[in-house]
Parts: C-alpha cells; sequence; structure tokens
C-alpha cells in the first residue's frame, strides 16, 4: 500500500546463547551471499518479533530466504555468520 509492503517475522521456541545480544532478520538472496538487512528483532513473551517496511519495488524474487541472524553489540555491522 502507498509504495510500500511490509514483513513480519515472529520466531518462537528460539534460546539465544549469553553470548547473544539480538537477533537480526535479513532477506537473502539464493546463492546466501547477497544479504539485505530488515533489522533487529525485539522480545515478545517467548520469542521475539519484527515488523518491517521495505519499498513496494525492493526486488524480493531476488531475495528469495529469510534469516535470523545472532548479533553482538559489536559495532560491526554485517551479518554475524551465525543463523
Amino acid at each position: 500500500r502507498d509504495g510500500t509492503r511490509e514483513i513480519v517475522v515472529r520466531v518462537e521456541g528460539v534460546i539465544a546463547a549469553p553470548d547473544v545480544d539480538y537477533l537480526e532478520a535479513w532477506l537473502m538472496d539464493a546463492s546466501g551471499t547477497g544479504m539485505l538487512s530488515l533489522g533487529a528483532l525485539a522480545r515478545d513473551g517467548g520469542g521475539y518479533a519484527g515488523e518491517f517496511t521495505v519499498p513496494a519495488d525492493l526486488p524480493t524474487d531476488r531475495f528469495p530466504t529469510l534469516d535470523v541472524s545472532a548479533e553482538r553489540f559489536d559495532g560491526v555491522p554485517a551479518h554475524s555468520r551465525e543463523s
């Protein structure tokens, strides 16, 4: 609507390791090398959730996979490689 699209992510049954500060949602291409960060997920009861607005013309066919990574507050904006 109005040139935007909303992606809703809910993750349940995940217990983050003690060294994990937050979870981040990503769109990933078929090769697993091209990624687009959607943003951090918030703790929500027993899980994590997030709602992300993306442009309607974002080529989602190029990013067919949704990935959730375990991240640290370390100043590194790249994917941690822990999904």
